[in-house]
């Protein structure tokens, strides 16, 4: 297997980073190929039927996929160069919206993985030097856990628990803030199972729930999102009676959101 295309399997199979980051894999992955246009309608073809799932990289990939009928290579950099300045924007955008809001908080309660959570919280920590994040582990994958290691590298102070002991934890923190893989127009959003946890328990003890995300990750209808039910070998005539589920993503009702804050 060639190098590129082993790259590409790699983002194709990535179950661990949220849409913003997946976002930046498939982007670098394309624009090291922008010299190559067959190669390139063969990656957006791989990628449109694997992560379609994820409005935010369906419409990147789409753009690509118009550009390399009508464009040469060079206006297919030069839209990819606009779209990191763009994208970078899009988190000042975000933040400045929500600053009013947030900068009252000190301790913030969180799950998984989202590059948009973390450029926020680097930026809020400068205006809020105390700032605290507990993150979810997040299991199966525990990306919670890489996106602990990613704050701490900015120097937020930060915690990594299990979401088993988010039911005591919650009631020390000042607000639950979640990314989005998916916006739906009725107000509900979809995002990493465990979400939908942390926001009724919020709820019951009248903590609000903030979302942060781009409005490119805004959707007219649900996209159906691959739930991975995963099995475990049977040890002994007991676990061959259990049956063993695990779901990737689920969807969080409006009612549980305090608020959605976009670009």
């Amino acid at each position: 297997m060639k190098r590129r295309d082993k790259e590409l399997k790699q983002v194709l199979n990535d179950k661990v980073h949220g849409s913003t980051e997946l976002l930046d894999l498939v982007y670098n992955h394309i624009y090291q190929n922008t010299h190559d246009k067959v190669y390139l309608a063969h990656a957006i073809k791989q990628i449109n039927n694997n992560l379609s799932h994820f409005p935010v990289i369906l419409r990147f990939t789409n753009k690509i996929k118009a550009l390399l009928k009508s464009s040469e290579s060079k206006d297919i950099k030069e839209y990819l160069d606009d779209f990191v300045i763009k994208k970078d924007h899009i988190y000042q955008t975000i933040y400045k919206k929500a600053k009013n809001k947030l900068i009252k908080f000190n301790t913030i309660l969180t799950i998984s993985h989202s590059k948009t959570l973390i450029k926020i919280f680097e930026m809020w920590t400068k205006s809020r030097p105390d700032l605290k994040i507990i993150v979810c582990e997040s299991r199966p994958e525990n990306e919670g856990i890489l996106m602990a290691e990613e704050l701490i590298n900015f120097g937020i102070v930060t915690e990594v628990i299990t979401e088993a002991i988010s039911g005591n934890v919650i009631k020390k923190v000042d607000a639950v803030i979640l990314g989005a893989d998916q916006i739906l127009t009725n107000g509900n959003i979809i995002n990493k199972s465990g979400s939908r946890m942390l926001a009724v328990l919020a709820n019951y003890h009248r903590i609000p729930v903030f979302v942060l995300a781009s409005r490119n990750k805004q959707v007219k209808r649900k996209t159906i999102f691959s739930n991975r039910s995963k099995g475990k070998k049977a040890n002994n005539s007991i676990d061959k009676l259990i049956k063993y589920r695990s779901e990737t993503f689920e969807e969080i009702e409006s009612q549980l959101i305090r608020r959605i804050f976009t670009d």
